[in-house]
């Protein structure tokens, strides 16, 4: 009989589709076949039994790789009705099989990321293989009340004795716990894996196991581990989930050796260990993946570039910037052979402006940026996106830096225009301390230009705006306020003009208070913000 449980991208966290038939590209010609046979047996009034059960889960399969509400709709339907046949024809005989529907519905709504009934449908499908089938309000008993009561039922003896039932228990086990974790109770979602790790521990008989059965097995034990590191990763307990990666990685080396999945686990702890901030050891094991993707791999396989990048971040952040660079651009040279340029090519661009910014090369990295800019627009299809604002800033930073003050406030200007859109049509997805600070960093840019141009009325206006959200975020002690007082200071001194001259000195005393207040009438901050009072003072006795 065939079993089908739904895929999702989540990191091994759901399983694949059955069989290769069933592929997102499948035919309207086999969705007409599937229906014709079931309409031909209806016709003939032949009883019902598991041919039908398999072509309701075929036509649901078929339906749910379509998408949309439609499929999705009539995915659920045909699941369901597999699901009604089989508990009609075999009671409680067979839960393996009743799950696997249960397990379908819920992956449909997995899938549309409506958690609350999917988790309904796992735990459903658990309750089914734990208590032989019976499934009499299931949906109200807790993962909890199913798990503390598994023992008292000698559960763990049953499915021992049945494969495909532990087999189907442990995917369960896995829907569920990538559910959970999708909703945010991280402590369930591990206590789900740990319960599938359970039963795939209770049945490693590896002496009598085929060399396949023991790769079957060891694969998906560390797939559980992986899922179980993503969880504590979330929580920002590295060490936990490092310990898990590791696990895993040990578990892939007994299934298939030194080979790629190995690999994709060094990745991982790659990743862990840059998280943690500890970049020695991250770049320990990006080289060891790395070595590895490179001889088990085909010559421009993404995964090599996804290594390389890593690789480039992690030296950046040591200080190796022309390692970095050449990191970076092993991994370009990869992803701009892929037919589709997207996000991944446009962020390595940008890390590679970024690292030539730190080594000098100051028109290498604008081109990089350039680059960044150009493909990421292309993909997206506007040049008026989030994505592009950062890469816009870079851009604008760095050709201030160059003296090209005048191109650098145009590109500051678009990422104003973009930011106060943004804000009129409220659909600024930061909190509000984030996006002000932001705000206030993009005003700064702004005023700045216009002030190294000379338009200096232009750069008090945005002085005054950066100083208007420091004020109601950070108060007026505060040393960025402070600051930003002495500039709108010196902003008004450099116009020149009688009414300019005493805001300045206003601004100027701001500044000399907020300093005071924060360091003391003897901090050299504060004296030398006095010392510009004194300097206006002697400025106005000059006067006539």
């Amino acid at each position: 009989m065939l079993h089908i449980t739904m895929s999702s991208q989540e990191n091994e966290q759901i399983d694949a589709i059955g069989s290769s038939c069933f592929q997102k590209d499948a035919s309207n010609r086999s969705l007409n076949h599937y229906k014709k046979a079931l309409s031909t047996r209806r016709s003939e009034k032949t009883p019902y039994s598991s041919i039908d059960i398999k072509l309701y889960t075929c036509i649901g399969t078929l339906y749910n790789n379509k998408g949309g509400e439609k499929g999705y709709r009539l995915a659920i339907e045909n699941y369901t009705r597999a699901l009604s046949l089989h508990q009609e024809i075999f009671g409680v005989e067979d839960p393996a099989q009743a799950a696997a529907s249960c397990n379908n519905i819920g992956t449909v709504y997995y899938q549309q990321r409506d958690f609350q009934p999917a988790l309904t449908w796992y735990q459903k499908a658990l309750h089914m293989l734990l208590y032989d089938g019976l499934i009499e309000n299931s949906e109200d008993q807790s993962l909890k009340e199913v798990v503390a009561d598994k023992d008292s039922r000698k559960i763990d003896g049953q499915v021992n004795q049945q494969n495909r039932k532990a087999e189907m228990t442990v995917k369960t086990c896995s829907n569920l716990g990538s559910a959970y974790h999708n909703i945010g109770a991280k402590d369930k979602s591990i206590e789900c894996y740990k319960l599938g790790l359970s039963f795939l521990r209770s049945r490693r008989d590896e002496e009598n196991m085929t060399k396949e059965e023991k790769e079957k097995n060891f694969s998906c034990i560390a797939s559980i581990y992986t899922n179980i590191a993503s969880v504590y990763s979330l929580e920002g307990s590295h060490s936990k989930s490092l310990k898990y990666h590791e696990r895993a990685m040990r578990m892939r080396e007994k299934a298939f050796g030194d080979g790629a999945e190995v690999a994709s686990s060094l990745q991982s702890i790659g990743n862990e260990y840059f998280q943690a901030k500890q970049f020695d050891e991250a770049r320990s094991a990006y080289l060891r993946a790395l070595e590895i993707r490179k001889r088990v791999l085909a010559e421009k396989h993404p995964a090599i570039a996804a290594t390389d990048s890593s690789l480039g971040c992690v030296n950046y952040q040591l200080g190796n910037y022309i390692e970095a660079i050449r990191n970076y651009r092993e991994a370009i040279e990869i992803e701009e052979t892929r037919v589709l340029r997207n996000a991944s090519l446009t962020n390595t661009y940008t890390n590679l402006g970024e690292a030539l910014k730190k080594a000098g090369e100051y028109d290498e990295a604008l081109e990089a940026y350039e680059k960044a800019f150009k493909i990421q627009k292309e993909y997206l299809g506007t040049d008026h996106h989030p994505s592009l604002y950062s890469i816009l800033m870079n851009m604008g930073k760095l050709k201030r830096k160059r003296g090209n003050h005048g191109e650098a406030l145009q590109h500051f200007t678009k990422c104003r225009l973009f930011f106060e859109e943004e804000e009129d049509s409220n659909s600024l997805n930061t909190n509000t301390t984030q996006s002000s600070a932001s705000i206030a960093k993009l005003y700064t840019h702004v005023a700045s230009s216009h002030e190294m141009i000379g338009d200096y009325g232009e750069a008090a206006k945005y002085y005054t705006k950066v100083l208007s959200i420091q004020e109601t975020e950070l108060g007026h002690i505060h040393e960025d306020t402070a600051n930003t007082y002495h500039r709108i200071g010196q902003t008004y001194e450099s116009n020149g003009n009688e009414d300019d001259f005493d805001r300045a000195l206003n601004y100027y005393k701001l500044c000399f208070a907020s300093r005071k207040e924060q360091f003391g009438i003897f901090d050299r901050r504060t004296m030398n913000a006095g010392a510009q009072i004194a300097r206006m003072w002697a400025e106005q006795c000059k006067r006539p």
